[in-house]
């Protein structure tokens, strides 16, 4: 069974590279978080140039680590229910082969816990480099980064890492295991572009808005009025989070509805390689709505974060401290941009059956090229657009709490630079990862394209 999944993983090497792509960015947080707790823990009392130094170097340590992992488990388990829609011919195949689901499962899971535990190797050890500025930067100038801990808490901190990061990725594929043991015998034979079955979405939505966004909600009617309208916001900021990860978890309500609306553009639709590129956007989107949910993941964090703060800085009328709060988003941030962009890549076989298909319809290369960078530019207007959608209903909550003052927010001074890095970074990220694939199949010639098909 062991050696099933690793030649299976190898034979979908193009698909289970964005779980480890995503694993190995985790780590890279992961490893450096653990280095600066270690240093924190063993480090000598003269790298510490404040009393209070060694405390707060781990807590923030401590919390960048959890608040990194949260997201990052979403991201993933996002990321292997795309591959287990991407691999369920070949999971079909196991079960007329005779294969049990509990077979299917431990199959899954080793696969998981290999590239998890790969991936997380990988990106701790590519972090190392790194260490001494990350624990400077937790520490906010108090720590004298050059005394390190003893060597061995290096080596310590890595393997701490990979055990943190490969435990995320058994979370994060608990639910796509048990998907692709009950992928039917008869799905090798279904069309490639049947949607996955969305049982039990919507009873997971409402539990999360009924235990976590209601609940964080409830704080804009507790604080009194004495405390100012400034205090309301700060409170609220945990509230607009959430509703990034509610608004992602209902996504495939609207997701298909929304892009199949704003992409029917007057004169666009008339342009051959922007239908072309709309049927085939909509329809990885209606497959896996991770395609664009991990990328709005990143955009919303920020715009909500900086929408509170500029609120309660123009309501208090002094500057807020943003630091922690950037310095938590980062890594969300990043890690939801990196997720969007492996999905796209997971999807380099099919992309290279649409431009076998294209080529043999008698499509140019910059066609096949214009339907590519097409269909990235509908990824990242998707996510922008319902960045902006769920920032609308924090305006309006953020009104709500001004109503009591009876007074209106003011939002000047706004900052979108996080939200806009965070664009440039998925987008670039996909429209690069278009056109490699899509460059690559090209100099393949037509006839071995059509034999592996």
């Amino acid at each position: 069974m062991f050696d099933l999944a690793i030649r299976d993983t190898v034979e979908h090497r193009n698909v289970w590279a964005g779980a480890f792509l995503v694993t190995a960015v985790t780590a890279m947080f992961t490893a450096s978080c653990s280095y600066a707790i270690l240093l924190g823990l063993l480090g000598p009392d003269s790298a510490f140039l404040t009393p209070t130094a060694r405390d707060a170097l781990q807590e923030a340590s401590a919390n960048l680590m959890v608040l990194s992992g949260i997201p990052s488990v979403l991201v993933l388990g996002w990321v292997l229910n795309t591959l287990v829609s991407q691999t369920r011919h070949t999971h079909s195949l196991w079960r007329l082969a005779g294969a049990s689901p509990q077979q299917v499962v431990r199959i899954f899971s080793t696969q998981v816990i290999l590239v998890s535990a790969c991936g997380a190797l990988v990106g701790a050890v590519a972090s190392v480099p790194f260490h001494h500025a990350v624990a400077s930067l937790l520490g906010r100038g108090t720590i004298d980064a050059s005394q390190t801990p003893p060597e061995s808490a290096r080596y310590l901190g890595i393997l701490i890492s990979v055990v943190i990061v490969a435990t995320w990725g058994i979370l994060a594929g608990i639910r796509p295991g048990v998907r692709a043991s009950r992928t039917s015998p008869l799905a090798s034979q279904a069309p490639d572009t049947e949607a996955p079955v969305r049982a039990r979405r919507l009873t997971k939505l409402l539990l999360f808005v009924a235990l976590v966004q209601a609940p964080l909600l409830s704080p804009m009617f507790a604080v009194p009025r004495s405390q100012g309208l400034a205090a309301v916001f700060v409170t609220l900021l945990p509230a607009t989070q959430a509703l990034v990860l509610t608004v992602a978890l209902g996504a495939p309500y609207f997701l298909t509805p929304l892009m199949r609306a704003w992409t029917w553009l007057p004169g666009l639709t008339q342009w051959t390689s922007w239908a072309i590129a709309r049927h085939i956007a909509i329809t990885r989107v209606n497959q896996s709505s991770a395609t664009v949910t991990s990328l709005m993941v990143g955009i919303g964090l920020f715009v909500n974060f900086n929408m509170v703060v500029a609120a309660a800085t123009n309501a208090q009328g002094t500057p807020i401290n943003t630091f922690d709060g950037i310095l938590m988003l980062t890594p969300i941030a990043m890690i939801g941009a990196v997720g969007s962009t492996a999905v796209v890549f997971m999807a380099s076989r099919r992309r290279a059956h649409d431009l076998t298909s294209l080529r043999v319809a008698g499509a140019s290369p910059f066609a096949s090229v214009a339907v590519f960078i097409c269909e990235a530019v509908m990824y990242v207007v998707t996510a922008v657009l319902i960045a902006l959608m769920q920032s609308g209903i924090v305006f309006l909550i953020l009104t709500a709490c001004a109503s009591r003052w009876q007074t209106s927010i003011d939002l000047s001074g706004l900052d979108l630079t996080g939200a806009t890095a965070v664009v440039l970074l998925g987008g670039s990220g996909t429209v690069m990862i278009m056109l490699m694939g899509g460059l690559a199949a090209w100099r393949r010639p037509l006839s071995t394209c059509l034999v592996n098909e």
